[in-house]
């Protein structure tokens, strides 16, 4: 069914067929359906050891089927589908498409092109974000089931920028970053405003460090997109555009965990250690800003708005370290440090 559907949305041969079925819009839902069950065969596959995979059913076939899903031809269908499904559907479709993400290789293997494994991160992501977006229509307290759904996947936000910094191919690696850029507002947009367990708390603390500890990577992708090798002259901006709104959404996400965890008064003294780390990565990126020569091409050099965002991000770090430990020397401590280092990058927008 895999071969089959790739066949049809791009063979010039097939052409009089697949605009039949674009013109058939019950026989699309049709396709999707089965495109659908096939994915969730899929997602079980990748949890398996690679020797007991089934044929058909790994890496490379779950991304092109995902891709597939989010075209012209079969999105529209994809969405009515969704729009239809009840909520328990939903999350289930969610889970499949955060599997197939979540179990991408993190480098192309041997015998496969980065182009491949480029084109199956765009297709599960922008899978993952359409069907999130539809859940997120729904009542609040599956808006908080989606992002313990998503946040699994945020390791592969690394993979996926050395994998744009790698590629040949400026067009291709803006679309990684655009479809990475949706997903990370849909994050955002999800995080909720009602209460929250320790582990919940937990893994945001620890989503909003590796988002702080992936942005010179994401500056590094900027630059190499800069290189004359993979864009001309002209074309440069238009490349690193995408990385820049990257970065603003990496931000913004960011934004979003730590304002949810300092909502509340108090605490647990458990999370002391996931708060200073958030708030040690945070201290980092403002050093690596001042300094790296990639930073501006990634925390938008004319108005200072991204170094301000870093700016406001320690001082919401600092204000968890503060409320998960005891004692007024470490809270001390610590506003001490983000004055220290506030000033510093002050003056630095300021040369």
């Amino acid at each position: 069914m895999n071969l089959l559907t790739d066949h049809l949305c791009v063979s010039e041969a097939l052409q009089p067929h697949r605009e039949a079925l674009e013109a058939d819009a019950a026989l699309c839902r049709s396709l999707v359906c089965l495109l659908l069950r096939s994915l969730g065969a899929a997602a079980v596959a990748l949890r398996l050891p690679l020797d007991r995979q089934p044929a058909g059913l790994g890496w490379n076939p779950a991304g092109t089927l995902a891709y597939r899903l989010v075209t012209t031809m079969l999105c529209p269908a994809l969405r009515q589908h969704l729009h239809q499904a009840d909520r328990p559907a939903l999350l289930a479709l969610v889970q499949q498409a955060a599997a197939v993400l979540q179990h991408l290789p993190s480098a192309p293997p041997a015998g496969y092109s980065p182009d491949a494994l480029a084109y199956a991160h765009v297709g599960s992501t922008n899978l993952l974000v359409t069907v999130a977006a539809e859940v997120m229509k729904r009542a609040e307290p599956v808006r908080r089931q989606v992002v313990q759904l998503l946040l699994p996947t945020l390791p592969q936000l690394t993979a996926a920028l050395q994998l744009a910094a790698a590629l040949g191919n400026g067009r291709l690696a803006t679309m990684l970053c655009e479809c990475w850029t949706n997903l990370a507002r849909t994050m955002r947009n999800a995080v909720s405003d009602g209460p929250s367990t320790i582990p919940t708390i937990r893994r945001q603390l620890e989503a909003a460090t590796d988002m702080l500890r992936t942005l010179p990577m994401a500056a590094a992708c900027a630059q190499q997109l800069a290189q004359p090798a993979v864009a001309q002259a002209a074309a440069q901006a238009q490349w690193q555009q995408p990385v820049n709104t990257l970065g603003q959404a990496m931000l913004e996400v960011t934004q979003a965990f730590l304002l949810h965890v300092n909502r509340g008064r108090e605490l647990d003294p458990q999370l002391s250690t996931a708060a200073r780390e958030a708030h040690e990565a945070c201290c980092r990126d403002i050093h690596w800003a001042a300094a790296s020569p990639a930073a501006p091409l990634l925390l938008a050099p004319g108005d200072g708005g991204s170094l301000k965002a870093l700016l406001g991000l320690l001082g919401l770090a600092g204000n968890v370290v503060a409320k998960a430990q005891d004692g007024l020397p470490g809270e001390l401590s610590v506003f001490f440090r983000c004055a220290k280092l506030g000033l510093w990058l002050l003056l630095c927008m300021l040369r």
